[in-house]
């Protein structure tokens, strides 16, 4: 596999699989066309998804595994060739393997030719069987190899075991969000006027987390990223309307879990912080402004500062090669008996009844994913929690700004 994000590939990254003679392996097969045997074709897309994902190209002549020449593809045709790799994906596989136009790069190549690329990620839904002829292909260094029951029975448990083990993962950290054992020491109490109190402070905790996270495949060495992120990855509370983001301080370090940016000094209690751990798993939790009233009411700016701060995320990922499959997760801490308000919007008629509301995970597999689409699922699912049919900052299918 190609170690580069697969839309900056370019012709010298194909002339250096040539020159250097990079063999086939566990993440790489080449084909010097896209063969008439669908099979075939299914048999190598379905051998990198049950296994750790990797690159097909096409275009590029093997002997035994090592690249002797790269005659290329008609440009012409590729187009047409794409959408075939794509509903053989769903249509010769079961599960089907969802595969889109972003997965595939046209590499323009000598004479007029093209090399295409198809980067298949490792499925989340594996293994897919070959319907054809009801084999299941896992892949090693040596190449595509039929799997065998025990392997087949790991992979099984593994794919049920996924959101499981997602799911504990969050389940510990919320836990940590409430102890207060979390990287940075957050808000922990409000008081609000007319009310007895003080109160503990709600928390909005969100986490992405990709697949890879469980497979191993994923460990991020924050020395040489750690400046970058400093420009990209920013923390909940400084989203706002405006197009600019909240001129905030902003605190940045590495610390045990990976690293970690927040809002206010580090002796200070701050509101928001965004942690990326090692692995790849990204955690926002955000202190949210409460409203003085006759009522324990939560503003839920939260929803259109996430609308704002996910394509970021998402991206900041992809630019680290970390790609869907994701989970995403939503948890609300410290709300019993609080409600909830849109701002300009409505407030609930009802209050919370649990001090841990925690939508169920939603499930992304494809890049380019709306991101609006699924938090919605998030948010609505949190409305119901207090008996509204969905949030009322959802238009169309879009996320209402601040």
């Amino acid at each position: 596999m190609i170690q580069k994000q697969l839309s900056k590939i370019q012709e010298e990254d194909i002339d250096e699989l040539l020159r250097e003679q990079i063999r086939e392996d566990r993440t790489t097969e080449y084909k010097s066309l896209l063969s008439p045997n669908s099979d075939s074709l299914v048999k190598a897309v379905s051998s990198l998804a049950n296994s750790v994902g990797g690159d097909l190209i096409f275009g590029i002549e093997a002997k035994d595994g090592v690249p002797t020449g790269a005659p290329g593809l008609n440009r012409s045709a590729i187009d047409k060739d794409m959408l075939r790799l794509m509903n053989l994906s769903r249509s010769a596989l079961q599960p089907p393997l969802a595969l889109k136009e972003f997965d595939f790069r046209e590499v323009p190549w000598k004479n007029g030719t093209a090399i295409l690329m198809l980067r298949i990620p490792q499925s989340w839904a594996r293994p897919h069987q070959v319907k054809n002829t009801g084999l299941f292909f896992g892949r090693s260094p040596a190449g595509a190899y039929v799997l065998d029951v025990s392997e087949l029975k790991e992979l099984f448990d593994m794919s049920e075991r996924l959101p499981e083990r997602a799911n504990r993962f969050v389940d510990e950290q919320v836990k940590k969000v409430i102890e207060g054992s979390r990287p940075v020491q957050m808000t922990t109490t409000v008081i609000k006027s007319g009310i007895a109190g003080p109160y503990p402070a709600t928390k909005i905790v969100f986490h992405l987390v990709p697949i890879s996270a469980f497979s191993g495949a994923t460990r991020l060495d924050f020395r040489g990223i750690a400046g970058k992120l400093e420009g990209s990855l920013k923390p909940l509370g400084i989203y706002t309307g405006d197009q600019d983001l909240r001129s905030r301080d902003l605190s940045y370090r590495l610390n045990l879990d990976g690293w970690v940016a927040y809002e206010g000094g580090w002796r200070g209690q701050t509101p928001s912080y965004i942690q990326i751990f090692r692995n790849g798993i990204l955690e926002a939790v955000h202190a949210p402004d409460e409203e003085n009233g006759p009522r324990n009411v939560v503003l839920t700016d939260y929803e259109a500062k996430l609308s704002k701060a996910l394509p970021d995320y998402v991206r900041v990922l992809s630019e680290l090669e970390i790609e869907p499959p994701f989970f995403l997760y939503l948890t609300l801490v410290n709300v019993y008996g609080w409600y909830l308000r849109g701002e300009e919007f409505r407030t609930s008629e009802f209050a919370f009844e649990t001090q841990i509301v925690k939508a169920p995970e939603v499930a992304v597999s494809e890049a380019g994913f709306d991101t609006d689409g699924a938090l919605l699922q998030l948010f609505n699912v949190i409305w119901q929690a207090v008996g509204d049919k969905k949030s009322p900052r959802e238009r169309d299918g879009r996320i209402q700004p601040l």
